[in-house]
């Protein structure tokens, strides 16, 4: 269903599509509602995992009903609660067909299993009754306020945009350095062991700081992101999450192969750019591409690279021999063990993606979550 068709139907009254509507854009918030329209009486019921905070989720469920007006709903009642309860915490009735202020219900009441939307019928709230008079100084109390400051209001949403895109050029400054850090002490400290150097290289060891740099990048940029509106910023907003995490993951490819390079320019004496030749060279004939791209591809089938012309030349050799001794180990064909270390290889690397996405995923909705609950709470 398009959104424009969720749209229609929600303006016509259609329950699944109105409670279609209302998640997209409080679902961010964590909060998930329910719907029912009976006798001219639109129901919804906001859950989260603490009752909604009442003023936010009131206001935004009048504003959108008072935008849609849809058909044969006369009234809507709002009730909050908690997530698996059936006591209803608060509850809050509004007509659409006039400009009346919502008034909060009496006391809350509790609500079958049988029937989680309560009771509606039989409790539906009377707005307060408005006082005709011509006195301005007498009415002026029962209008809606407006906001404090226009000019304050119409800057609101550039200055929130701002602080984002501040806060997220600073994340990715971080979790680009603190990974170029820890590369560059690996190269020094772990990577220079002899034997174990090697495998520390192969099996990517320095990844494991993933948790922490995802962890911290997540739950900022979940707080980032819960300085945005509802809606379409914040869906862009976590389509540029998902560009961003496997960009971050590959910072220890994209060092390996300009250290490579280097190395090889150190050992043969000569200028970057020579040695940028010499390893495309190589990676044409071994990877069938150059560049970053052969390194990435080449560096997961066999992690272990030449740093000098001679040792390109016979590279092929080598990665033979070392299949070969390792599969009179297993008793395997030495192409069998070939492919193995290509599988574990991508596997070594696709494992640490999907530890980064996971605990990239899991603390930006609760850095989501959290500044969200402080915002409500702050209004």
């Amino acid at each position: 269903m398009t959104q424009q068709n969720i749209m229609e139907q929600a303006s016509q009254g259609n329950p699944q599509a109105i409670k279609a509507l209302l998640n997209q854009s409080l679902q961010p918030e964590g909060i998930t509602v329910k719907v029912r329209l009976k006798n001219n009486c639109l129901t919804v019921i906001a859950e989260s995992s603490e009752p909604p905070e009442k003023s936010f989720t009131v206001n935004f469920i009048r504003e959108r009903m008072e935008d849609l007006r849809p058909q044969s709903a006369h009234r809507v009642v709002v009730q909050g609660r908690a997530t698996g309860n059936t006591s209803t915490v608060w509850r809050v009735g509004f007509d659409l067909n006039s400009e009346r202020e919502a008034r909060t219900a009496e006391p809350p009441f509790e609500v079958s299993a049988d029937n989680p939307f309560g009771p509606v019928e039989s409790q539906t709230l009377s707005p307060a009754p408005i006082e005709e008079t011509a006195d301005p100084l007498r009415s002026q109390p029962q209008s809606e306020p407006g906001p404090f400051n226009p000019a304050l209001e119409s800057i609101k949403l550039p200055l929130a945009l701002g602080v984002y895109a501040l806060v997220t050029v600073s994340l990715v400054a971080l979790a680009f350095s603190i990974k170029w850090v820890a590369i560059e002490l690996a190269e020094l400290y772990l990577y220079s062991i002899q034997v174990l150097g090697d495998l520390f290289r192969a099996i990517q060891i320095v990844e494991i700081l993933n948790i922490m740099v995802f962890a911290i990048f997540g739950m900022g940029f979940g707080a980032a992101t819960a300085l945005l509106p509802p809606g379409r910023p914040r869906y862009a907003s976590t389509i540029l999450l998902i560009i961003l995490v496997p960009l971050i993951a590959t910072t220890s490819d994209i060092y390996g192969y300009y250290h490579w390079v280097d190395q090889v320019a150190i050992q043969e004496k000569i200028s970057y750019q020579q040695a940028a030749e010499i390893t495309d060279s190589f990676l044409m004939k071994r990877a069938g591409t150059k560049g970053f791209l052969g390194f990435y591809l080449h560096t997961a089938d066999y992690p272990l690279l030449p740093t000098r012309s001679s040792q390109m030349e016979s590279s092929a050799n080598e990665k033979e021999e070392v299949a070969s001794r390792f599969a009179s180990l297993a008793r395997l064909n030495p192409k069998r063990m070939g492919e193995i270390f290509a599988i574990a290889g991508w596997f070594i690397r696709g494992f640490y993606l999907l530890v980064a996405a996971v605990v990239t995923a899991v603390h930006y909705r609760e850095g989501l979550r959290e500044v969200s609950r402080i915002i409500r709470q702050g209004r």
